[in-house]
């Protein structure tokens, strides 16, 4: 590049000395034909100018577009989680341990993942920013694909696919301080544990999917998923369910079937019958058995929600007014369930 532009300044200065010459001798053919030297020499600069102007442009706009995926994955850099499934008591770890370069949709991480008594195989995670929010995608040494969404800093969730096409949610959870080196309640299998347990809780008798729909622009959904999802997470009851985390706008009903987790494609209709496609942030669906048994606006705790799992569960009395279908004016309820009903 520097090349050429020097190439073009010495052809000018050479058709400046000749045109100096040609008038000095009076000659007019040769000074009519010194100017067009002197004009191709401008075109020349110019050009060479431009393509010198444009590289320098590109190389910008590709820097600044990279620094600010960089800035995003930066706390992400040196961090350790936890990996929970629905239904599985083992307890994996993921630690995200350097950048190693960058992918049409984002960055990509140099990552270790196992269980917590082994060093865990070397894969790579792929962070990608989507509606201002973080996503990780990753492959498993064994092909299972985990795809999950920022809920907080501190937390991810989505689902976990296994080779053979099963799914069940999946939650991560960074681990913090002391807590990196802690040894994990239940780990994976041993020769002196070869099918662990979750003590004192009985097995579920119905398939339940949780379905919580908001997004950043919603601050009521940052702080629920800052403070009461991690509690939630870590309750009896959240091991027993599948847990959807959809991304929605405030002004936006139950998003279209290509933009929802894969465990809730099937259930697009029902929630869009439940919802009566309105807006507002954030929603709820509490889906059982493949059917809705519960809608509701706004947020609830921790606490209360762990209650309404455990009822389903055991088929105990439901702690709340359960709501069918929502109004599509407002965000009261148009037809309750019966108590007692299922």
């Amino acid at each position: 590049m520097v090349i050429a532009l020097d190439i073009g300044a010495r052809l000018l200065d050479v058709c400046d000395r000749l045109r100096v010459a040609a008038f000095k001798a009076r000659s007019g053919a040769r000074r009519t034909f010194l100017i067009a030297c002197r004009a191709r020499a401008n075109r020349a600069a110019v050009a060479r100018r431009l393509f010198a102007t444009s590289l320098l442009l590109g190389y910008s706009v590709a820097s600044h577009a990279v620094e600010p995926a960089l800035e995003g994955v930066r706390d992400l850099v040196g961090s350790a989680w936890t990996v929970e499934l629905a239904k599985d008591p083992r307890v994996r770890r993921l630690g995200l341990e350097a950048v190693q370069g960058h992918s049409t949709d984002g960055i990509l991480l140099r990552s270790r993942y196992g269980y917590p008594e082994n060093k865990g195989a070397v894969i790579t995670t792929e962070v990608r920013i989507e509606s201002g929010m973080r996503r990780l995608v990753l492959t498993t040494q064994s092909g299972s694909t985990i795809d999950v969404r920022e809920a907080s800093p501190d937390l991810y969730v989505g689902s976990f696919r296994f080779e053979d096409g099963r799914e069940r949610s999946v939650s991560l959870a960074r681990i913090r301080g002391t807590d990196r080196e802690r040894p994990t309640a239940a780990a994976s299998p041993t020769a002196t544990d070869p099918s662990p347990t979750v003590p004192s809780v009985s097995a579920p008798k119905h398939e339940v999917l949780f379905v919580y729909m908001g997004g950043n622009d919603c601050p009521p959904c940052r702080v629920w998923r800052a403070i009461d999802l991690p509690k939630l997470q870590a309750s009896p009851e959240f091991k027993f369910i599948e847990f959807a985390f959809v991304i929605k706008s405030v002004g936006a009903s139950v998003p279209p079937t290509t933009f929802l987790p894969e465990s809730v494609r099937p259930y697009k209709l029902l929630l869009d019958t439940a919802s009566s496609g309105g807006p507002g942030s954030p929603q709820s669906a509490i889906i059982v058995d493949g059917k809705v048994f519960d809608y509701f606006h706004g947020t609830r705790s921790a606490s209360e929600i762990e209650a309404m799992l455990r009822a389903i569960r055991t088929d105990a009395p439901y702690p709340q007014q359960r709501c069918a279908k929502m109004s599509s004016i407002g965000r009261a309820c148009e037809a309750f369930v019966p108590a007692g009903k299922s």
